[in-house]
């Protein structure tokens, strides 16, 4: 996982190809050379492939969550993604761990 997120994170922080057209924000009119990009976040659930992603039932502690958010976490914050998303956690104790 290490190798994957850390080539991703090399990919974010690319030169944009040469014929990208520059992209106006909406608000301002302001180009910008290149897209967005988002590091995301899922919740625990979706590592397990049960479903449970949309219940947050999982027999973890918060403790055992951090554990298991902390380090992608640190990982997608040096990746020079432009921003991390975090996808729907169904769960306060996940959210309070991430």
């Amino acid at each position: 996982v290490d190798d994957l997120c850390s080539a991703d994170g090399a990919v974010a922080g690319n030169p944009p190809p040469e014929d990208l057209p520059a992209a106006a924000h909406p608000r301002h009119g302001i180009g910008r050379q290149r897209p967005l990009v988002a590091a995301s976040i899922g919740p625990y659930g979706a590592y397990l492939a049960d479903g449970s992603e949309y219940r947050g039932d999982y027999a973890l502690s918060e403790a055992d969550l951090v554990a298991f958010h902390g380090p992608k976490y640190d990982l997608l914050r040096r990746s020079g993604a432009d921003c991390i998303a975090f996808e729907t956690i169904p769960c306060v104790r996940e959210a309070r761990a991430i």
